[in-house]
């Protein structure tokens, strides 16, 4: 077992290792370094807004996702409620949502945000994914899913989505 405590050890040692392994390989460049490196027709961020009722999930996301080049967590939610009216404020590229929130779940935030904001593809991120839960967020316009389990797909979920392709990590 991990020496991290709390319901989460396993993703955050799983997310964290991920960092490290692609901060080795990448080499670690500041935000103004990153930019420069990347072609101008890359310099345009894709937008993504991240919705977890956990501070530290959504910083370990924040510091994953914005490892990709183009790709810039531009805001943050901690419930679905929260969720829907920042998209009314402002559509993101792409929102990256948890299932199990308070004040409003991920289904019935799927939904409203569909209903806003209809082009916005949206990827469950959730420690609860089930055959039954990726049937009810099909139907409520969610694009793909991907277990907190495996941290690493999230990468390929958000590509995979951006292309406006279905992504449905499987299981353990």
């Amino acid at each position: 077992m991990h020496n991290l405590p709390g319901k989460y050890s396993d993703f955050l040692w799983q997310l964290g290792h991920s960092l490290v392994a692609r901060d080795a390989s990448m080499g670690t460049l500041d935000d103004a370094e990153w930019h420069q490196t990347l072609p101008s027709e890359m310099k345009v961020s894709t937008r993504i807004l991240i919705v977890d009722d956990s501070p530290l999930i959504r910083t370990k996301l924040r510091e994953l996702l914005q490892q990709h080049a183009g790709w810039q967590v531009y805001d943050e939610a901690s419930n679905g409620k929260d969720a829907v009216d920042r998209v009314k404020k402002g559509a993101p590229d792409v929102v990256v949502l948890d299932f199990l929130m308070p004040e409003m779940d991920g289904l019935h935030a799927a939904r409203e945000i569909q209903h806003v904001a209809p082009k916005v593809p949206i990827l469950m991120f959730t420690m609860q994914l089930s055959p039954e839960l990726i049937t009810e967020a099909r139907r409520a316009g969610v694009r793909g899913a991907v277990p907190k389990s495996e941290p690493r797909a999230i990468v390929a979920g958000v590509e995979a989505v951006l292309r406006n392709e279905s992504f449905f990590a499987p299981q353990n």
